[in-house]
């Protein structure tokens, strides 16, 4: 909207929106007459403004509110139609300008996966998207695969019966993508743009943000017993008795709710200073969490050389080092698998998928579930976002472009 802004507000503010005459072409200079032996001198040629609709300019006239006036509410000009006119798609929380060219550009990916998953291709690029989006779509296979999938990760959360067996679950939940307590990127250093290096920030919540577990304005409490709920059904698909699953998500949340009270607010972490906290990795493994196993964190992680880590808040990480040493071992099994369950309930079969959408409408107030091939071709994209956007060039640009 920025490039439509400043086109706008020149059209508007400038006194009429067509383009202003063309400026009489100035005399041509006296040029000395050929001789034979220099070449003819070429014809000057003049450049003259041309007129562009409102659509050739890639401005949809629709989203226009006339009426309004430019010069003092410019906003209500550019978007009052968009705003009057635009209804929610049913499977969406919110829907702007943006997403209209998002979704765009997401049909467009659709096309390329579905042909990918169809036709067999010598391009190896083709070769793993389609294969991927295909095993993604194929929800007859996942629904008799059940589990399966994820029971390594459940298996390794069941061995937790102490401090070093909670970090050993972490670090195998961490290599699968799945952030307990905490997570870990590459970033550029704040205070070097030069130097790109680890970042660990808080993680590990199943509901929004930390004030769901704190406070009670609004519909806090009532989000609350509604995620708990949802905690107890997902301990039931996997196979827990009601009695017990009831229990199992009581104690996740007891626990997530100690994370939560660890954790920055939001209003703290609007200061950058207070979210950049470099130290050199003997630094974690001396003085800020030294009883959890950062060199087998790392290793596992397949960065066993990070030396220079920005840590976010060095007390939260003091604080779940402590978690891990105190928490009874069945509360941790709990939370671990909670997290595991929730992570991964969308990529389940039918009931799980299901489960967790429910959850999703009461934190976003989306009607509808996405259909199944939005789901598989945003799934590509998180996992396979370098290679879809190769092809996404090469189908939709010319090799001039």
């Amino acid at each position: 909207m920025r490039l439509v802004a400043l086109f706008l507000v020149a059209a508007a503010c400038s006194g009429g929106a067509k383009a202003p005459a063309a400026p009489p072409a100035p005399s041509a200079p006296t040029e000395p007459a050929p001789t034979a032996s220099a070449p003819a001198a070429k014809p000057r040629t003049t450049w003259a403004p041309t007129q562009m609709t409102l659509a050739q300019s890639g401005i949809v006239p629709g989203w226009l509110d006339t009426a309004a006036d430019p010069c003092v509410d410019f906003y209500a000009f550019a978007c009052g139609g968009f705003l009057k006119s635009a209804t929610i798609p049913a499977d969406r929380s919110s829907w702007s300008t943006i997403q209209i060219v998002d979704k765009d550009a997401e049909d467009f990916l659709h096309q390329v996966l579905e042909d990918a998953a169809k036709a067999p291709s010598n391009d190896p690029t083709l070769a793993k998207l389609g294969g991927y989006y295909a095993a993604c779509m194929d929800e007859a296979a996942i629904e008799q695969r059940g589990i399966a999938p994820i029971q390594p990760l459940l298996d390794t959360v069941a061995k937790v019966t102490d401090e070093a067996s909670a970090a050993a679950a972490v670090i195998e939940l961490h290599a699968n993508t799945i952030f307990a307590l905490f997570h870990i990127r590459p970033a550029q250093d704040a205070a070097d743009a030069t130097q790109v290096i680890a970042s660990l920030d808080q993680d590990g919540l199943g509901l929004p943000d930390r004030k769901y577990y704190l406070e009670n304005k609004g519909t806090m409490a009532k989000t609350r017993a509604a995620y708990v709920a949802h905690l107890g059904r997902l301990f039931q698909l996997l196979g827990q008795p009601a009695a017990r699953a009831k229990a199992s998500a009581a104690e996740a949340m007891r626990f997530e709710t100690q994370l939560a009270r660890a954790q920055q607010d939001d209003v703290v972490r609007r200061n950058p200073r207070a979210v950049y906290h470099r130290v050199e990795r003997v630094g974690l493994e001396t003085k800020i969490a030294p009883s959890f196993p950062w060199g087998a964190y790392l290793q596992g992680l397949g960065i066993p050389a990070a030396t220079a880590i920005n840590v976010h808040d060095p007390a939260y990480y003091t604080a779940i080092a402590k978690l891990l040493r105190t928490t009874p071992p069945q509360v941790l099994r709990s939370y671990l698998t909670a997290t595991v369950l929730r992570e991964e309930a969308d990529d389940l079969g039918k009931a799980w998928v299901a489960e967790a959408f429910t959850m999703a409408q009461l934190l976003t107030g989306v009607k509808a579930q996405p259909p199944r091939w939005r789901r598989c071709t945003n799934r590509v994209d998180d996992d396979l976002g370098e290679l879809l956007g190769q092809s996404y060039v090469k189908a939709r640009f010319a090799g001039d472009a």
